[in-house]
C-alpha cells in the first residue's frame, strides 16, 4: 500500500482511456525505477565518489525537493540526477535486453531536458522487456517483478565494481 501510494498509483485509477491507462502505467513503473535509483543508487555513487558528507546532502535535497512546492529544489534534483540515472540506466541496457534498450538509451543521452524518472522508465521498460499489449493485474505484477530484478542485477554490477576498484587501489 506504501508503495502504490508513494508511486502515485491513484493517476493509474484516474485514467480513463486506454492510452490514459498505458501513459499512466509508464509513468508509475518510472517512478518504481526512480525511487529505487533515488534509494540507493545516486546515495552510494556520491559516498564512494565525493564522500559521505555529500551523499548525506543528496538525502535531505531529495527529501527536501518531495516537501517543497517551488521549482528550485526540483531544479537542483534533476542536475543533481542526471549522470548518476544515465550511468544507471546504462547499467540497465547492460544487464537486461540490451538490443531493445539500445534506442531508448541513445534517446536518453541525447535528451538532456528528460528528467530522471522518465529517463529510467524508458530505458528500464525496454532492457526489462515491459509493456505487453493489454493491461492487466496478472501483466503488472510481472512487469513489476521484472522490474525489480533489473534493479537487484544493476545493483550486482555496481557492487561488483566498487569491490574490483577497492580491491585494485
Amino acid at each position: 500500500l506504501y508503495l502504490c501510494d508513494a508511486l502515485g498509483a491513484d493517476d493509474l485509477a484516474l485514467a480513463s482511456g486506454p492510452g490514459e491507462i498505458d501513459d499512466a502505467y509508464a509513468q508509475l513503473q518510472g517512478r518504481l525505477l526512480y525511487e529505487g535509483y533515488q534509494r540507493w543508487f545516486t546515495v552510494v555513487l556520491l559516498f564512494i565518489v565525493l564522500g559521505p558528507a555529500w551523499a548525506f546532502a543528496y538525502r535531505l535535497l531529495q527529501l527536501y525537493a518531495q516537501q517543497a512546492a517551488g521549482p528550485g529544489a526540483a531544479r537542483v534534483l534533476f542536475v543533481v540526477d542526471w549522470v548518476p540515472a544515465r550511468l544507471l540506466g546504462l547499467t540497465f541496457a547492460l544487464v537486461g535486453n540490451f538490443m531493445h534498450s539500445r534506442d531508448a538509451m541513445r534517446d536518453a543521452l541525447m535528451d538532456s531536458s528528460r528528467d530522471a524518472s522518465a529517463m529510467l522508465g524508458a530505458v528500464g521498460a525496454a532492457a526489462a522487456q515491459t509493456g505487453a499489449e493489454g493491461f492487466d493485474a496478472g501483466t503488472a505484477a510481472d512487469e513489476a517483478r521484472a522490474l525489480g530484478a533489473l534493479l537487484a542485477r544493476s545493483a550486482v554490477v555496481w557492487v561488483l565494481a566498487i569491490a574490483l576498484v577497492a580491491i585494485a587501489g
